[in-house]
């Protein structure tokens, strides 16, 4: 609903870049149509995008791996939680929403993926914005799973070979036929 809305609005312009931005995080970005391949290969700053696997406001595969797999620049990752909703990272207290959220959609407690996502920003940004690079190596799969807690294990990946996307693509298909059947 929320990338429709965006691709009714009046085209962006060409280019976005702002000089001041020195790395991004997203979140559960809905990326792929808004800004598609084009717009993700111009990205040139460090990008990390989170994903969750039961997303299903912004399914990882069409939006988050198809917009990881347009970013050319050299420094970026796709963290994919598992299992991780929308709600995973950017909680969903009842009292802050105009709409009630149902415990169901919010999946496990956000409380328990908060620590993860503070070593992750924590990490990434003192790598890209300080500079600091003894802090890149938090930025590994190994790192996430050292510090890993039920109910929360992730995956982190910094490429794609085009037929492994293909290949997630083809899975995701299947998963949303079994799932209409």
């Amino acid at each position: 609903l929320l990338q429709c809305r965006a691709l009714e609005a009046d085209a962006p312009a060409n280019n976005l870049r702002d000089e001041r931005i020195a790395a991004v995080i997203a979140i559960n970005p809905i990326a792929s149509g808004v800004f598609g391949p084009e717009g993700m290969s111009a990205i040139q700053v460090p990008t990390s995008i989170v994903a969750g696997t039961d997303d299903i406001f912004a399914p990882p595969i069409p939006e988050q791996v198809r917009s990881f797999a347009g970013l050319t620049t050299p420094d970026k990752y796709l963290v994919v939680s598992k299992p991780g909703t929308h709600f995973s990272f950017i909680g969903a207290e009842e009292e802050e929403g105009v709409l009630p959220v149902p415990p169901e959609l919010i999946g496990p407690d956000p409380k328990l993926a908060l620590p993860y996502m503070q070593a992750l920003t924590t990490a990434f940004f003192k790598s890209y914005i300080e500079k600091r690079g003894e802090f890149v190596a938090y930025l590994s799969e190994g790192y996430l799973e050292s510090i890993a807690q039920k109910p929360f294990a992730f995956d982190l990946v910094t490429s794609f070979t085009p037929e492994q996307i293909e290949e997630a693509i083809a899975n995701s298909i299947r998963k949303q036929e079994a799932i209409l059947e």
